[in-house]
């Protein structure tokens, strides 16, 4: 009987123990709405030390890029390709538009720069060629490449200095040729001097009036006779004249501009047409003097 009491209390014992760590896990464990935010706040934690990983990684890992390209483009050098430009965009004036690209960019010759990239377009909309960029961009380590709308190239304006290349606005663009050396028509006797910056119109609107009458004419088969657009009477009378080898036609005002004081455009240019059909020159029955085709009767003479 005495080894079963001690049993029994043993066992008692134990049963007491086990009820009190029960108790005390109990305690310890987290009530649901515990456990969410526990777990929410390890969540966070985790979140937290990514960030700083990534936050303290990805600048070294970039830097180390960053330096790896320019590396290739100091020993490569830098490739700048224009698309698309016109033909008189070549050679000397081509390469200073290079030249204008890599200077705005400078050391800055890693495709993960941008900041070079947005000051190249700065610089080179400051040139006056272009009437719009619409992207500059890396396409490889070393290689620039531009996609822009091109201000176009019509006429030349005869001034002291040169033969001074203009787009289809009158806007003065970097470009000067020895006179007479342009592939491109003349205007003459501006009554504004030049522009000093370019992309800027050339003032007095005269220009403009001559790039207007040329857009009229330079599709005619009689064209290439016409040696400039003398635009020096239009300031003062709104005329404009064509000049040939050994004669001035004087051909009125703008076209945009008629006046029921003038013959139609279209009289006029049928009238030209009639002289280069029929005598093959525009100008046969000037000789060294003036045709005046602003009306209906046609009158020729010394000039005015």
């Amino acid at each position: 009987m005495a080894r079963r009491a001690k049993r029994t209390g043993s066992s008692s014992r134990k049963n007491r123990v086990s009820s009190s760590m029960e108790n005390l896990k109990d305690r310890l464990t987290p009530s649901p709405t515990g456990q969410r935010i526990l777990r929410g706040c390890g969540w966070f934690a985790l979140i937290v030390a990514i960030g700083v990983g990534i936050g303290v990684g990805i600048p070294e890992l970039e830097s180390r890029a960053i330096a790896r390209t320019r590396q290739v483009s100091v020993s490569n050098g830098v490739k700048v390709t224009f698309l698309k430009q016109p033909s008189l965009l070549r050679d000397r004036e081509l390469q200073r538009l290079q030249d204008t690209v890599r200077a705005a960019v400078g050391e800055r010759t890693s495709p993960l720069e941008r900041d070079g990239l947005r000051d190249a377009t700065v610089a080179l909309e400051a040139t006056g060629w272009f009437d719009r960029i619409d992207q500059v961009s890396w396409t490889a380590p070393g290689e620039i490449e531009i996609s822009a709308r091109y201000a176009i190239p019509v006429a030349v304006v005869r001034t002291r200095s040169g033969d001074m290349l203009v787009d289809t606005r009158g806007r003065r663009l970097p470009l000067t040729y020895d006179a007479g050396y342009a592939p491109l028509p003349v205007i003459k006797n501006p009554s504004q001097p030049t522009p000093a910056n370019f992309g800027t119109p050339w003032p007095g609107g005269d220009v403009q009036a001559g790039i207007e009458l040329l857009s009229v004419i330079h599709a005619m088969p009689w064209f290439e006779q016409v040696r400039s657009i003398d635009v020096g009477r239009f300031a003062a009378q709104d005329l404009l004249c064509l000049r040939t080898n050994v004669c001035t036609i004087v051909w009125g005002r703008r076209p945009g501009d008629p006046t029921i004081q003038e013959v139609p455009v279209e009289q006029k240019l049928d009238y030209l047409d009639y002289l280069h059909t029929q005598y093959g020159s525009i100008d046969a029955p000037c000789g060294h003097g003036e045709i005046d085709i602003r009306r209906d009767v046609v009158t020729s003479g010394s000039p005015t």
